[in-house]
Order: C-alpha cells, then structure tokens, then sequence
C-alpha cells in the first residue's frame, strides 16, 4: 500500500533511473500522451518542444496536419527514449468493406477519424 501511495510523488519527481510499470488504458491517445510527455509530466519528463507540438496536436481535428506534427514529434521522442515498451502495443481495428475514407493503416481507428468515413452504397 505504502508503495502504490509513494509511486505518484517519485513518478513526478523524476527521481528514478528505470521504472517497470502498467500502462493503463487511459494513458492511450492524445490526452495521454499529454499526461506522460506533457507539461506535467507523469515522470518528469520535460522537453519544451515535445509539450508545443502535443498541443498543437491536442488543438487540431485535421488528419494531415496532426500527421505532419507526429512526423516532427517522434523523431525528438525516439532521441530522447523518455520511456520503452516491454512488449509491443497490438490493437486490432476492423472495418467492413463499404467503409470508405480509410486512407491508411493509422486512421483506421473509426472513431478518431469518423468525420472522414463513408459507407459504400452496394450497386
């Protein structure tokens, strides 16, 4: 119990080398990339740019530009290394064939991209 009440303060101190730890659920996605690499940082990772460009993402709905700022943003984080996996990420996304506006692998999360979508009427 000590432990789970201590882990909040050392994560935001900083005040580790290397930490094994869960990956919740809700640290997916954009509002939880904010949380681990954003202004406050859940490990005390600070990179000014990193935090601008999260935002920038944060703030924009469109597909290309929130592309174009991911092609900006890894490269400083995979410099960095602020965190790894120990296992890769797998999520399983599937779609009918009249769904249309897919344009490729990453926007096949429905949801994140639906504005875009359209289903294909059969002929």
């Amino acid at each position: 119990q000590a432990m789970a009440e201590e882990l909040p303060q050392r994560l935001s101190s900083g005040n580790f080398e290397a930490i094994i730890w869960r990956f919740p659920s809700q640290l997916y996605g954009i509002h939880g990339q904010l949380r681990i690499l954003g202004q406050d940082s859940l490990i005390g990772y600070q990179n000014s740019r990193v935090i601008e460009l999260l935002n920038l993402v944060e703030d924009t709905f469109d597909p290309e530009e929130r592309e174009r700022i991911y092609r900006e943003l890894m490269p400083i984080v995979q410099v960095d290394m602020p965190l790894t996996f120990l296992h890769p990420f797998l999520s399983y996304n599937v779609a009918h064939r009249r769904i249309r506006g897919i344009s490729n692998l990453g926007r096949i999360n429905l949801f994140q991209f639906i504005e875009n979508l359209w289903i294909e009427e059969d002929q």
